[in-house]
């Protein structure tokens, strides 16, 4: 099993438990666990991604009004 497929089944667990939750400590700590395995999904994910097509995506700018 590669590390994607181990992620995505960890992510869609972890949804499970999110939505089964029904109380505020154990909706956070799921809901935690949720975003730290997007991030790593994510993470892992861009390791696959040519140079070519992550520098042919627009990048988005940051404009700080003063």
């Amino acid at each position: 099993m590669d590390n994607l497929t181990y992620l995505h089944e960890q992510l869609c667990y972890a949804e499970e438990q999110l939505d089964l939750a029904d109380d505020l400590y154990s909706m956070t700590v799921w809901g935690n666990r949720c975003d730290q395995l997007e991030a790593a999904y994510m993470d892992e994910a861009s390791k696959h991604v040519g140079k070519e097509a992550r520098e042919s995506v627009p990048q988005i700018l940051t404009v700080k009004y003063v």
